[in-house]
């Protein structure tokens, strides 16, 4: 076996261990509160205060709900995006929310059920145009303190960042619930370390 190879097949082990514990979190009704609890860390954070452009992820059941975020930053008049993918190009882009209509008007459900932008809103452009003073919230199922990361296997957020030139003032914060912190995160050499991890 490859080390490349190796390193698949503990990311395989460590999503399988991580969704058993999250199954077993989840059933125990705390994930709202520790969702609040993230989101105010977020709030209070100098990377969201000193952002121009917040964007987010639509959050699963399983990951930290940032919905309260998505409220404020549109409040605060900072730009807001949220991400829709591409299954056939299997690509992932962000759309700039419009302040001026409800959520619910610019929202539908598309891939994997997760509500995703409509066609009518305008894509933020990716390479040198990325937006300045950007903050991007990443989820996952596992990060070390460091800002490494174990997505879901699907590496749609590994191909996003990696489009976002090096140079740009961009700051990556990961989401999490404070059991997905580990201190042994697999990486292989396309993973792009995080610059900051909130949890619980």
């Amino acid at each position: 076996m490859s080390a490349s190879e190796m390193i698949r097949t503990q990311k395989a082990i460590m999503r399988k261990k991580m969704q058993e514990k999250l199954k077993s979190f989840l059933s125990c009704g705390n994930a709202v509160s520790a969702s609040e609890t993230i989101c105010r860390k977020f709030l209070d954070s100098d990377a969201y205060k000193n952002s121009r452009t917040v964007l987010l992820y639509m959050s699963l059941p399983a990951e930290p709900d940032v919905s309260s975020v998505i409220r404020q930053a549109l409040s605060d008049g900072k730009k807001v995006c949220v991400p829709k993918t591409f299954l056939d190009t299997n690509r992932m882009d962000f759309f700039y929310l419009d302040d001026t209509k409800e959520l619910s008007a610019q929202l539908e459900y598309g891939a994997f059920h997760i509500r995703e932008p409509k066609p009518f809103l305008e894509k933020v452009p990716d390479g040198d145009l990325f937006p300045d003073k950007s903050v991007m919230l990443v989820p996952g199922l596992a990060f070390s303190e460091d800002g490494n990361r174990l997505g879901r296997g699907k590496g749609f957020y590994d191909r996003y960042i990696a489009l976002i030139p090096e140079n740009a003032s961009v700051t990556l914060c990961g989401l999490c619930f404070s059991f997905q912190i580990s201190a042994d995160i697999p990486v292989e050499t396309h993973d792009r370390r995080l610059d900051m991890v909130l949890t619980d």
